[in-house]
């Protein structure tokens, strides 16, 4: 246990070494190819609309047929692997945040555990749903259905329902598609607005003699409406920028009946009118009209604030802007895009607002007031070419069409920074092995190289005639830079350090489409369309180079990661394995039938019969060489083994009908002669001139995702591995995918008992079920019903119980870890959960490393505390032991009873009577003499009581210490005073006061009191040692503070306490008798202190002479010779020889001391005082006003004045927490 303590600081940097080498063990099992879709960044989308969540600190968007969700105060972001059919068109989230409801394109809805991340309920609306929307009580969801509206109920998670969907009602009036829907705040109306230029009110319920009420009067399509917060206006918004204000009319009292309702509904007065019927009665009618006077704009989207009538609105040249309403004054305008905004949020606060730039694949979050991003985020404009991982798999760059290379975070799913230098497609992307370097090739005719700490293009490569790059690589090295050509069919090699090219490779016969470095960068690799694989030799002068020959034209080629095998895909769908030690083919793979499946809407075959045109256009080894990964034109990307030439897995990147290829099977009967499918997705019905005339060329199938006449196919130009081998990411139609081995979801399986108290985690803990009772406290949130699961856990079971914890409790246990170690004792109990911890979730600790990073830092300071007090301890002991080792075998004392024997002895021969000192005329004559020496300055010194600082009794007991040799005295005296000096003694003495915090520690973990007297009259004083905790003892009060606590109690005593106690008795008391209880000690706790102990006995003998009389040990445990030898060590020889020690047996030593009345009931006596528990509560003479002692002996506590005035007739229980006297 202690190796394993004095090595734990390097156990965190250690254990990254040992999961990559645990890694790649599970890369070599078939069973741990178990990889699930982590994120998806985000892409270019077709439409929906932003959401944010109910607590506004997260923002959710639609991605394709996926929805991603983005924390915007975590700076992190998942995507919710939940598919629909199509891409999604609308989502709603309900307001308590549990239920996410996505709808597709032509309807398709699922219901979605917000929490669990898993799918409730499959629903079909039959028709495309233009918007969906909860109710504010959540109860029901309103749903737009051509020219209807639905609303059905919510389903309820408390109660057990037969159909999670029920149809509630229908409204009908509209006479054109209904596109938006606003319930009220009371979620008893609700508004809907129609391309016919209108909107209509409906009821939730049916009231008597109630008609829809029109909304009309705009000259455009009414896009948005709004209630104001006290449903006492409306608010209409149209595309043509106009907004109307609605309210009651004029002319008529506000609760007065529409004319279109009954009669009977108004009969009665408007004291009688119910609140509910206050909306539905009311003649609402246009009270101001405001245009927001932007010439050539449109409003295409809009949302309000209800706490704050705040309208934000959006429009088709990308601006943006915030009126307050009714006054429809503008607060704030600004141009956030160069497409339109097509939905607009903002968050519960107000503070916030998210707006989604379809076109452009843009998500931003605005805070209006401070005018800055929260988040701003755009995904590739056009298809993604090219992917690779930084060295440290954290970090991914990507590469597309649009000329951008941008830089996305995994372990965030934000994309950190975009270069957009290029100005035509990326072709390749590469991280330099350090991972400070990005380079990419594009079809501009140059590579340029990033500089990823400054985020800026620090050099660019071109070659003598300009060029295409279709193809890039850079050794291990990060010196040498190659890139192939399409044009010329050149390799060009650069020195990435100057700049300059150093070399052009020539010989093959077409495109070059691959390159790749071997492991030492001397060999380079290239695969060309004229059907050859080169190895090239670059430092060799020597360039005639035997190519491999293929059946068909090369794709791509890699080398194995020890460079000894390489393999290339072919245009017939073949991946082809090459030994370069023994320069031949090992082997061959024939995935067209793997990678065949999916039909497009052109295909006059079906899926399984078309395997034509089906090929792998990237691949990529695993970390052990052993699995290769490919992706090309298919849904499908394959793992293989590449000994055994079989596929292992196959992953399926999507099921979005949106995308051409995705499906398995066509209906025949939409299938025209031409071989076009009726239900390709053209959208004919457009009412505005730019949908209608803004299509893309015909026959296009990839570029924008808004609007094309053919459905891009599904297919992977790039796939690559993680140097850690625990994730992999592709570069497809449906954007950037990353599937790992980690698991992503949160899900907490115990979560479904909502019967949760104290009471029923006690008793999983009695019945041994550690695991559910950890949980139960942690979903509790109570710290010491945590602490209680905790330390009950036995530690053979640690290990299992932290392997089983779910995922989403690990933060809990580090956090809780943490705090526990600053104050725990449990040493090797503690390191057990720490060590299993990390053992079982490292990786989830590294995968996660932003997250758990402040948990994990007091972790480790804890460790490092340990450390440090665990080395000290060491040293001190192996000091010890030198010491030990050096006594003579003679006199070293073995047994505890011959240490009680010789102490016993010791103190029977040097006692002395304290009552009197009994001076004789020789000492009279040296005290005499002494104090000649002194000066007057210091004999006359008087404290603020008037008393005399240094009188003497104090000067008698400085000659004792010295056995009343003058010269030694005067040495030791003159130290005292340049001692008392140097600490300002006299003033602390007046002013020292402990705060309430540390009298409480010091009364819990160190108790200390006075009792009574013995028989010769002096105050006894105990000190329980068992009870000492030294590391809670010193979180409430400092070291420095402790040790001038016990100077300035032993400067009352002697100044104050004996005094008094002479003027009261009338006898002589200077000293005090010593019991120290060591009942219980904890070895370790006395090691943490034995330097404190050390110097405080030092002042105490150097400065405090013969003041202490007996002292007597009880209760020694049968170890307690380690602890007294260097305790004896650390007095002189007349300390040490007032000490007796005692086991358990020690009431009849106290006896001979004190009579039973005087001894607590606790040591042996028969005093009973509620002061017997003294930790709890405890007394001081010096401050006790007008507190009772329920043991003095002849009446109550005196007071500060009392005590110092001499009036002592009372002694009794006495605290040394405050101030000991």
């Amino acid at each position: 246990m202690l190796t394993l303590l004095l090595k734990m600081p390097d156990l965190m940097q250690r254990s990254a070494e040992l999961i990559l080498d645990e890694q790649l063990q599970a890369l070599a099992c078939v069973c741990s190819f178990t990889f699930m879709l982590n994120s998806l960044p985000r892409q270019a989308e077709v439409q929906g609309n932003v959401v944010f969540s109910g607590d506004g600190n997260s923002v959710l968007s639609p991605v394709g047929n996926r929805v991603s969700s983005f924390d915007l105060v975590n700076n992190q972001s998942f995507t919710y692997p939940c598919e629909n059919a199509k891409n999604i068109a609308r989502i709603a989230l309900s307001p308590d945040g549990r239920i996410l409801v996505t709808v597709d394109d032509d309807g398709r809805a699922l219901l979605i555990n917000a929490k669990r991340r898993t799918v409730l309920h499959h629903h079909n609306f039959k028709k495309p749903v233009r918007d969906i929307q909860f109710s504010p009580d959540g109860k029901f969801i309103a749903v737009t259905h051509g020219n209807h509206i639905q609303v059905w109920k919510s389903p309820a998670f408390l109660i057990r329902e037969f159909a999670p969907m029920e149809l509630y009602r229908t409204y009908t009036g509209q006479f054109d598609t209904v596109n938006s829907i606003t319930w009220s705040p009371c979620s008893k109306y609700l508004i809907s607005c129609s391309y016919d230029m209108t909107a209509r009110l409906y009821t939730l319920d049916s009231l008597p003699g109630y008609r829809p009420k029109t909304l009309s009067g705009h000259k455009d399509r009414v896009i948005d409406a709004y209630f104001s917060k006290d449903s006492k206006s409306i608010y209409t918004v149209s595309r043509d920028g106009a907004v109307f204000v609605w309210t009651a009319k004029q002319s008529e009292d506000d609760d007065s009946s529409d004319e279109d309702s009954d009669s009977g509904s108004s009969s009665d007065s408007d004291d009688s009118v119910d609140e509910s019927r206050r909306v539905a009665d009311t003649r609402w009618g246009v009270s101001a009209k405001h245009f927001f006077n932007l010439p050539a704009t449109r409003v295409v989207c809009s949302t309000f604030h209800q706490n704050t009538s705040i309208l934000v609105v959006g429009f088709n040249t990308g601006v943006f802007g915030l009126w307050e309403m009714p006054s429809f004054t503008n607060l704030h305008t600004l141009s956030i895009s160069q497409e339109k905004v097509t939905s607009v949020d903002i968050n519960p606060s107000g503070e916030w607002l998210a707006f989604g730039a379809s076109k452009l694949g843009q998500l931003l979050v605005w805070e209006w007031q401070s005018e800055s991003y929260v988040l701003k985020q755009q995904g590739h404009y056009a298809d993604m070419n090219t992917v690779a991982y930084a060295p440290d798999g954290q970090v991914v760059a990507t590469g597309g069409d649009d000329g951008k290379v941008k830089i996305w975070n995994l372990a965030t799913g934000f994309c950190s920074v975009t270069f957009g230098d290029h100005s035509a497609a990326i072709s390749q992307v590469e991280f330099a092995k350090q991972g400070k370097v990005l380079f990419s090739a594009s079809l501009d005719g140059t590579v340029r190289a990033y500089d990823l700490i400054r985020y800026r293009n620090f050099k660019t490569f071109t070659s003598p005639s300009p060029t295409q790059f279709s193809s890039m690589a850079v050794d291990d090295s990060g010196e040498v830079l190659a890139a192939g050509s399409i044009d010329t069919f050149e390799i060009f090699l650069w020195s990435v350090q100057t700049g300059k090219l150093m070399d052009i490779m020539s010989g093959h016969e077409g495109p070059v489409s691959g390159l790749s470095f071997g492991p030492g960068g001397a060999q380079l690799a290239s695969s060309s369309w004229d059907r050859t694989i080169r190895v090239w030799d670059i430092f060799r002068r020597a360039r005639t180079v035997e190519p491999y020959s293929l059946n068909s034209d090369a794709l791509t080629v890699v080398f194995r990661p020890d460079g000894k095998e390489l393999a290339a895909s072919t245009l017939d769908g073949q991946i082809l394995f090459w030994s370069l030690e023994e320069d031949k083919q090992t082997g061959v793979i024939e995935g067209r039938k793997d990678i065949s499946g999916g039909r497009k809407q052109d295909d006059r075959i079906t899926a399984s019969n078309n395997s034509s045109g089906k090929s792998f256009n990237s691949l990529c080894y695993t970390a052990d060489g052993s699995y290769i990964l490919a992706g090309g034109n298919s849904k499908y990307v394959l793992l293989y083994d590449v000994k055994e030439g079989v596929a292992l897995k196959k992953f399926q990147i999507s099921s979005n009908l949106s995308l051409d290829g995705t499906q398995e099977f066509l209906d025949n009967r939409m299938q025209l002669e031409d071989g076009t499918n009726m239900s390709n997705g053209i959208q004919g019905d457009e009412s505005d001139l730019e949908d209608r005339i803004d299509r893309s060329l015909p026959g296009a199938q990839g570029g924008d995702l808004s609007r094309r006449k053919y459905r891009p196919e599904i297919r992977t130009k790039s796939v690559k591995v993680s140097p850690t081998g625990r994730t992999w990411s592709g570069a497809s139609t449906d954007g950037l995918i990353v599937y790992s081995l980690d698991e992503s979801v949160l899900f907490d399986p115990f979560d479904l008992d909502i019967e949760l108290t104290p009471e029923s985690v006690l008793k999983k803990v009695k019945s041994g079920d550690y695991l559910v009772a950890l949980v139960m406290a942690f979903r509790l949130n109570d710290e010491k019903m945590i602490e209680t699961v905790y330390t009950s856990t036995p530690p053979a079971e640690i290990k299992l119980l932290v392997k089983q914890l779910p995922l989403v409790y690990i933060d809990k246990l580090i956090m809780y870890l943490g705090k526990h170690m600053e104050r725990s004792v449990h040493l090797e109990f503690d390191l057990l959960w720490v060590s299993s911890l990390l053992s079982c979730h490292g990786r989830t600790l590294r995968a996660r490393q932003i997250e758990f990073a402040t948990p994990l830092r007091s972790v480790q300071k804890g460790l490092v505390d340990w450390q440090k007090g665990v080395t000290a301890l060491c040293e001190e002991n192996g000091y010890t032991m030198d010491y030990l080792l050096t006594q003579p075998i003679e006199e070293d004392i073995h047994h505890l009873d011959d240490i009680m024997a010789e102490s016993a002895t010791q103190a029977a021969d040097t006692q002395v009577n304290p009552s009197s000192y009994n001076l004789s005329s020789e000492q009279v004559q040296l005290l005499s003499q002494f104090k000649e020496r002194i000066s007057a300055d210091v004999k006359t010194s008087r404290r603020s009581d008037g008393n005399l600082r240094h009188d003497d009794d104090e000067f008698v007991r400085f000659l004792q210490a010295r056995k009343w040799d003058l010269d030694e005295t005067d040495k030791m005296f003159s130290n005292y005073l340049a001692w008392r000096k140097e600490f300002n003694i006299d003033e602390l003495t007046e002013t020292f006061e402990l705060t309430t915090d540390e009298k409480s520690a010091l009364d819990r973990w160190y108790p200390q009191f006075f009792h009574k007297t013995d028989k010769l009259g002096r105050p006894i004083y105990y000190q329980q040692f068992g009870k000492l905790d030294a590391s809670a003892l010193f979180s409430k009060i400092s070291p420095e503070r402790f040790t001038l606590n016990q100077v300035i109690s032993n400067e009352r005593l002697a100044k104050d306490t004996f005094r008094a106690c002479r003027e009261a008795r009338g006898i002589h008391v200077s000293q005090t008798v010593n019991i120290m209880d060591v009942r219980g000690i904890a070895y370790y706790q006395f090691w943490k202190i034995r330097g404190r102990i050390q110097s405080i006995i030092q002042i105490l003998q150097d400065n405090y002479p013969e003041l202490s009389g007996p002292i007597v040990i009880i209760n020694a445990p049968a170890g307690f010779s380690t602890i007294w030898k260097v305790v004896k060590a650390m007095m002189d020889q007349a300390t040490a020889s007032k000490v007796s020690i005692h086991g358990s047996g020690y009431k009849d030593a106290l006896r001979e001391l004190a009579v039973d009345e005087n001894l607590p009931s606790e040591f042996g006596g028969s005093c009973v005082c509620t002061l017997n528990d003294h930790e709890k509560e405890v007394y001081d003479s010096l401050d006790a006003k007008d507190k009772p002692s329920t043991c003095a002996i002849k009446g109550p506590r005196p007071t500060l004045k009392e005590v110092r005035s001499g009036n002592m007739d009372n002694v009794g229980v006495v605290s040394n927490t405050e101030t000991a006297s």
